[in-house]
């Protein structure tokens, strides 16, 4: 038995390992042309795809697209692919060839190449379920891997976008959800594919589901469907427009409408889709938008904006969607002042902070309190710390009511002085937190960092609001109490908690305020420093090494520096004593140190990246600083930072505050401007160096000018004459040269004129004759025509007149073989076999005859109709290329001609203004020797009569200078303007000549080359339209041909075997003479015999019959 096994095993096939057989059906997949083996091949791959990622992936991705390309059509196949690539695309843990590398190469194949993608977008169009799904979760999956490029392969793809918001209308779950979640992925960060999927009416695609699924009580995609609005609405202007102008505000606070309770279990659902609408509404009024100022006035205009508050103070509300309400309603009214102003005048619920939320409470309650209360209730009463983020929601709104809006904050900030200095406002007073610090204070450290925080925003860019609170006091003076100022009080609370080491915020929001109110503030300065011993417990907050805090001590160094840069000599601690202070106790290193471990301190460094959010449970944010003191800090660090290495003794630059106060100064623009001025002087002198120098320079030149003007007044008195005689000699030269010139250009323009004429002769001459002998061959392409015409149609009915004859043949040798076989029946049965035989040989004879010599007619014709065919266009080419040769040889002669009489031209032109160019070389030669002579005799003058002449010059001067000086210049001008104008006719006839040879040789050139190429197209579609003809002609005739003498050996086969049936038919009854009998008399009477009178009659109604259906025949093949 062993054996026998063994033997078996022996001649079993080896076993195929998985990598060979991954290989094969690779191969397979692409290589197969049934898409039923492809689809085998695809199911196997499935099978391998979860345990050998790697080897499906390098072996049969392109197979796997290829397919999905070719059989996309076929549900099955495609379905299997889909599944495949998605196994691909999902990684197993368990798996060690499963790793995030699989899926990036997955992505780069189809995103790289545009085709790719465009096959997946495709299949959306296929309405199969599966086909559907997997579709979008693959897109998914791609758009995962490398989302940047995705996004451009799915905004380029034609429709691509157009088909995927299409999908938002299907009526089956599954799949109108995943493409909510694609479009989630693909319009996240690019604003090209949000407006396009905008515009694809997504708006009311995505509101129809959140209707059909339940509003905010919908779930998980009501919950999608929002974050899809978020993604479409963020950062994206157009968008919001498009969202406001069609309506879509009042479905936007139709969410907001909650009606009736739900049970616990789905309220939590409740609340995210709020949140997530409360953020749908954020990214409308996102602060320094460009539509955000329209979206605000929007919101407001629709009632958004009171809903929201309804649900920020409502008992029953949830914390998170509480804290979300109050931040957007801080960024609806942010930096809008007409809402500022409206929104304190709206009234809300109140709710007690340190309530618990109440589910079953209502949602109107009785009790109504302004707005402004009521956020101050919750920003400084919440000790909660569950409720910390409502608590810091409500500051930003209120930190958004204050913002770029100078009445409201004086108006608040004289409202909490007022409230706090009579003790009767009952309400929450950020001073009365700020300045009485009590054990509840110190339990709920954010009472006063909120406080703080808020002051901090009132105080900050605005001077007015710091002199209105550097007024406030506490005490009176007249009762014997003592005067504390709130700086001083707020310092005294600052040292309290540095002594006894309380809460860091709590001292952090101290510093925060002092460090922002003391700034460029010499008034505040000094105020500050009237407790001497605060600066000394500052320091000795620096120096502590334990329980120190580096923010703490790192602010207290800030201030320190503050207090110095803007102090005086003045102040109540002089600026040398703040200086000894620092250097003696702190020192300058332990300065420097502290300062830069505060600005390196992640809390600082982070503060923009840092999301501002409390999420824990238990114990205190780690929240410490407000944007507004991070954004001062680091503009002003590097000024503090160096002011520890300034003099002491340098004097403070300040200015008078609207009290008489000095208040300080910026040194760094004060140096600034000192540079400046001293460029400036610096630039005035070079200026006026040069200034000077150009003064001097121009009377020097005029000093020059004027001894010229003398000396040329004298020489001109003698030169007056000889002008005079050189202007009549060169006007007498100057007529003589413009009629030489006229007389010239007439000629030459007369000579142009028949030259130009000759050239247009001879061009018609050669058009001429190119048309007549187009025509000609045009003639000659006629007569073949008409010639292969004929001799096809005499062909033609040749050989029709064949096939009819031997159709006649055929018939009637049948015929005459059906008579002689029946003369042979009547006389002996036995001859019956031979003759039999002889008849069909006879027959088949005369069908292989008539076959050959059918073809061998329809063989000759198509040799004669090509080899006419070939005749006729060999002709054709050979009168074409004698007629291309004749007009190139005309046109060669045309242009040699051309070429001559316009190189004689040129040549003519040329000697022509060759001699005006000697002659005006020639008349100035003549002018420079008379000028020279005319020097020379003045220079001979001059020296004989120069005592005269000075004489004489002093009383003339004045006459003849202006004179001579106008006569000098006219002579010149007209020398000038005759000598400008010979020069330019001169190039104008030389231009003119050269362009209107130019112009009739282009002209010559392009005519010929059109009537040569128009000749050479008619040649060509003659001969083709000659060619094709005989071709087609001489196809249907050999066609015609070939099935006539097919039809006509048919039918003599028919015939054929009509006769050996019948004959057949007479073997059959040989073996019984009676039936023989029967047979043979039927058989007589369908031959016309006479047997019997009856017999007779029932011939000839057979013969009548026969002769009928003959008839019939010969008129069906005749048609035929």
């Amino acid at each position: 038995m062993s054996l026998f096994s063994g033997i078996l095993q022996s001649q079993a096939p080896a076993k195929q390992d998985a990598t060979s057989a991954i290989h094969t059906l690779c191969l397979r997949l692409t290589s197969s042309s049934l898409v039923e083996d492809r689809r085998a091949a695809a199911l196997s791959l499935r099978s391998f795809a979860r345990e050998y990622k790697e080897l499906v992936a390098s072996g049969g991705l392109r197979g796997l697209i290829g397919t999905l390309a070719k059989d996309s059509e076929d549900v099955e196949t495609a379905k299997v692919v889909l599944e495949t690539l998605r196994m691909l695309f999902v990684r197993d843990e368990t798996n060690p060839e499963s790793s995030d590398d699989i899926a990036l190469w997955l992505a780069d194949e189809f995103t790289q190449k545009q085709e790719n993608l465009s096959i997946l977008i495709d299949l959306l169009e296929n309405p199969d379920f599966y086909t559907r799904l997997y579709t979008l979760q693959l897109l998914r999956d791609i758009l995962d891997s490398r989302p940047e490029r995705t996004q451009e392969c799915v905004f380029t793809a034609p429709l691509g976008i157009s088909r995927l918001a299409s999908i938002l209308e299907d009526q089956r779950d599954a799949i109108r959800n995943e493409s909510i979640l694609l479009l989630i992925h693909l319009t996240h960060g690019h604003q090209d594919v949000q407006k396009v999927v905008a515009f694809e009416n997504a708006y009311e695609r995505i509101f129809h589901i959140i209707d059909v699924e339940g509003s905010v009580d919908g779930g998980i995609i009501v919950q999608d469907c929002l974050q899809l609005l978020i993604n479409l609405l963020t950062h994206n202007a157009s968008n919001q427009t498009l969202f406001r102008e069609t309506g879509f505000i009042p479905k936007l606070h139709n969410l907001f409408k909650v009606e009736g309770d739900v049970p616990e279990y789905a309220m939590e659902k409740r609340n995210t889709s709020l949140v997530m609408a409360l953020g749908v509404c954020r990214a409308f009024v996102a602060p320094g938008g460009h539509g955000t100022p329209a979206n605000q006035q929007a919101f407001a205009a629709n009632g958004i904006l009171e809903q929201i508050l309804n649900h920020a103070f409502s008992g029953a509300s949830d914390l998170d969607v509480r804290a979300e309400a109050l931040r957007a309603c801080a960024d609806m009214i942010h930096g809008n002042a007409s809402l500022q102003e409206k929104f304190a005048q709206l009234q809300v619920n109140y709710v007690n902070p340190s309530a618990p939320v109440d589910p079953q409470a209502t949602r109107n309650g009785d009790t109504k309190v302004y707005v402004i209360e009521g956020l101050l209730d919750q920003a400084l009463l919440s000790a909660s710390i569950q409720a910390f983020n409502v608590r810091l929601a409500a500051c930003q709104c209120l930190e958004s009511y204050f913002f770029n809006n100078a009445p409201i904050k004086l108006h608040f900030l004289r409202r909490a002085i007022d409230g706090y200095t009579s003790g009767e406002d009952s309400t929450a007073n950020i001073l009365a937190c700020l300045m009485d610090m009590d054990s509840e204070t110190r339990n709920d450290p954010y009472r006063i960092w909120v406080a703080a925080v808020l002051f901090l925003h009132i105080i900050s860019d605005s001077d007015e609001a710091k002199e209105i609170a550097l007024s406030v006091v506490l005490g009176d003076e007249e009762e014997g109490e003592e005067v504390v100022t709130a700086i001083q009080t707020i310092a005294g609370n600052l040292i309290t908690c540095l002594e006894h080491n309380y809460d860091p915020r709590v001292s952090i929001a101290y510093l925060m305020v002092l460090c922002t109110w003391l700034y460029e503030d010499t008034a505040a300065v000094d105020d500050f420093l009237q407790e001497g011993a605060t600066v000394q417990t500052l320091v000795a907050a620096v120096i502590q090494s334990t329980n120190a805090n580096s923010l703490v001590q790192g602010l207290c160094v800030f201030l320190l520096g503050i207090l110095y840069e803007f102090s005086t000599t003045e102040s109540p601690v002089p600026r040398a004593t703040l200086h000894t202070i620092l250097i003696s106790r702190l020192g300058r290193d332990q300065y420097v140190n502290k300062l830069s471990r505060l600005r390196e301190n992640p809390v600082v460094r982070d503060f923009e990246a840092t999301i501002q959010v409390h999420h824990a449970k238990r114990g205190l944010p780690e929240l410490y600083f407000d944007h507004v003191f991070i954004d001062f800090l680091k503009d002003n660090y590097s000024r503090v930072f160096r002011t520890i290495d300034k003099d002491p003794g340098q004097k403070t630059h300040y200015k008078l505050g609207s009290d008489g106060t000095p208040n300080g100064i910026s040194l760094e623009l004060v140096d600034s401007l000192k540079s400046q001025i001293e460029d400036k002087e610096a630039t005035l002198t070079k200026l006026e160096a040069s200034h000077l120098a150009l003064e001097k320079r121009l009377a020097q030149e005029q000093l020059d000018f004027k001894k010229f003007r003398d000396t040329s007044t004298l020489e001109a008195q003698k030169l007056y004459q000889q002008l005079d005689a050189m202007k009549k000699h060169f006007e007498g030269t100057a007529d003589a040269m413009k009629k030489h010139y006229e007389t010239g250009a007439a000629a030459a323009e007369k000579q142009f004129q028949a030259m130009k004429l000759q050239l247009e002769n001879r061009v018609l001459r050669v058009q001429q004759e190119g048309e007549g002998t187009i025509k000609r061959l045009e003639a000659q392409l006629a007569q073949v025509k008409r010639d292969g015409e004929e001799n096809l149609k005499r062909q033609k009915a040749h050989g029709e007149l064949e096939v009819k004859r031997a159709k006649h043949v055929g018939e009637a040798d049948v015929a005459k073989t059906r008579q002689e076989a029946e003369n042979h029946m009547r006389k002996m049965d036995e001859d019956f076999r031979r003759e039999l035989a002889r008849i069909h040989g006879e027959a088949e004879a005369t069908i292989q005859r008539v076959t050959a010599e059918s073809r061998k007619e329809a063989e000759r014709v198509a040799a004669e109709a090509e080899e006419r065919g070939r005749e006729v266009r060999e002709k054709a080419e050979f009168e074409l290329a004698q007629a291309r040769e004749k007009a190139e040889y005309e046109v060669l002669q045309a242009r040699d001609q051309a070429s001559q009489e316009v190189h004689a031209a040129r040549e003519q032109g040329g000697k022509v203004i060759k001699m005006l160019e000697d002659r005006i070389a020639e008349l100035e030669g003549d002018l420079e020797r008379a000028a020279k002579e005319a020097t020379r005799e003045l220079e001979t003058a001059r020296r004989q009569h120069a005592l005269d002449v000075e004489a004489a010059v002093g009383l003339v001067r004045q006459e003849i200078a202006g004179e001579l000086e106008e006569r000098l210049a006219v002579a010149q001008r007209v020398t000038e303007e005759k000598l400008a104008e010979v020069t330019k006719k001169e190039e104008e006839i030389h231009k003119k000549v050269k362009e209107e040879f130019a112009r009739a040789e282009e002209d010559l050139r392009q005519k010929l080359e059109k009537k040569e190429k128009e000749a050479e197209d008619k040649v060509k579609a003659a001969e083709e339209a000659a060619r094709k003809s005989a071709e087609e002609k001489a196809k249907k005739d050999l066609a015609a041909a070939e099935e006539n003498a097919h039809k006509s050996v048919a039918a003599a086969e028919e015939k054929a075997k009509s006769v050996q049936a019948e004959l057949d038919d007479l073997l059959m009854v040989l073996g019984d003479i009676e039936d023989k009998k029967k047979a043979y008399k039927k058989r007589l009477k369908a031959l016309n015999e006479t047997v019997s009178e009856d017999e007779g009659e029932d011939d000839d109604d057979e013969d009548d019959e026969d002769d009928e259906e003959e008839e019939e025949e010969e008129e069906e093949e005749e048609e035929e």
